[in-house]
């Protein structure tokens, strides 16, 4: 999960955001680790419905194009947003740990 935090810090808050082919990779990784956080989310018979919004609202934002640009780069970020959001949750009903590999 560590490469996931640092990913989601890259795109949401590096003063120097990817670009290019490294955003059509990282539109990839963010797609790929949408859909398996989403597996675990689903799996959960409880899972409420604000957070099977966010699955749907994540993998309709991950099904569009990229395009290219500053567009490329807010998409990016909205799923980025998404993929964050889906994570906090699934971390926490699920007793996952985030390791960012950062120092205690």
């Amino acid at each position: 999960m560590a490469e996931i935090v640092s990913t989601l810090d890259r795109v949401l808050e590096s003063p120097e955001p990817p670009v290019d082919r490294e955003l059509v990779y990282i539109h990839w990784q963010l797609r790929s680790w949408h859909a398996r956080l989403s597996t675990i989310a689903n799996a959960d018979v409880r899972c409420p419905g604000y957070v099977r919004r966010l699955i749907e609202s994540g993998r309709d934002i991950g099904l569009g194009p990229i395009g290219d640009g500053t567009g490329a780069l807010g998409t990016v970020r909205r799923l980025a947003t998404a993929l964050s959001a889906l994570l906090d949750e699934v971390v926490h009903r699920h007793g996952l740990r985030v390791d960012d590999g950062c120092p205690a």
